[in-house]
């Protein structure tokens, strides 16, 4: 039961599972799920950083857009806040794909004890480690001992931010206030120049940015970074469809994507989405914050594993 895949021989029934475990997570937390999902396949299956990269982002654009249609119907997405959002992320998403092909284009190995590096794979998974780690640690701290009554959060930052009155502004759907547009526009375009660069939709970064630096309950963030997720991760994955197909790719790959192991992730995140929605739905916002701040740390854990055994040996480097 093996497929070639990126030009790895991967067992695909495993691939489908993993698809189903980030379809939950979209569906549950509002994010695409790559933060996990890009390391998880170098990591775990030896694709190649450039084709998982690639791949997530067109897996990722769906099930995001399937998230937020889903959190739509309920009501639990700001719409004109997503879209402002998506906006910003355009130039984000291209500036983060040239990083990433110029990394790409380099040959440098490093070599760290018995292991052996290659520039992308070192910098790849020291990003993503440092970012699954500061992310889990700040949620983990805010949310520790709150109930669901006193679940949303209104921080310092946020109140001085929907303070800000130059420029145009753009009215919150929860009936909360306004904000200055430009506030949401610089932060969407930060957060997808990673988007660009780690293959991530950015939602594991744009929950918590829309949580304690913007103020919005947390329901609707969820629905509402589902809903940026869809679009700047599409951004990202058409930039990767129209790159050149690399040399020795598979008969299924189209530029960085390879459509047959985004078509295993798609039959497993179709189910997964849908029973993250409902799990959604049954949980509170600090709760919520909590079981994200998990998730991260469980992604810290896989990579720093992985460090460590190429490190010391036991395993092959990041080289191809």
């Amino acid at each position: 039961m093996t497929a070639a895949v990126a030009g790895t021989e991967v067992i695909w029934p495993l691939i489908i599972v993993l698809g189903a475990s980030i379809g939950t997570l979209s569906g549950l937390f509002g994010v695409g799920g790559a933060f996990l999902l890009t390391p998880a396949l170098r990591i775990l299956f030896g694709i190649p950083f450039i084709t998982a990269i690639g791949s997530d982002l067109l897996m990722i654009t769906i099930t995001g857009g399937l998230s937020a249609c889903k959190y739509k119907r309920a009501g639990r997405v700001d719409v004109k806040l997503g879209l402002l959002m998506a906006a910003g992320a355009l130039p984000g998403v291209q500036l983060g794909k040239w990083l990433l092909d110029l990394l790409d284009s380099g040959a440098q190995t490093f070599t760290i004890a018995h292991g052996e590096f290659s520039l992308l794979d070192l910098v790849m998974k020291s990003l993503f480690l440092v970012l699954l780690t500061g992310v889990g640690i700040s949620i983990a701290r805010e949310s520790r001992g709150k109930t669901d009554a006193d679940a949303e959060v209104q921080t310092g930052l946020s109140k001085r931010l929907r303070a800000i009155g130059a420029g145009p502004s753009i009215e919150l759907s929860d009936g909360s206030g306004s904000l200055c547009i430009w506030v949401p526009l610089c932060l969407a375009f930060a957060v997808a120049v990673l988007t660009g660069l780690m293959g991530v939709g950015g939602g594991f970064i744009m929950l918590p940015l829309l949580v304690y630096v913007l103020g919005v309950p947390t329901h609707t963030a969820v629905g509402t970074s589902a809903l940026y997720v869809m679009f700047a991760a599409g951004f990202g994955a058409t930039a990767n469809l129209l790159t050149a197909t690399p040399v020795g790719a598979g008969n299924w790959q189209v530029g960085n994507v390879d459509l047959l192991l985004v078509a295993f992730l798609f039959a497993g995140s179709f189910v997964g989405v849908q029973v993250g929605v409902r799990l959604a739905e049954k949980f509170g916002g600090a709760k919520i914050r909590r079981y994200f701040a998990l998730v991260l740390a469980a992604g810290s854990l896989m990579i720093i594993s992985d460090l460590v055994l190429t490190i010391t040996g036991v395993t092959g480097g990041g080289g191809h």
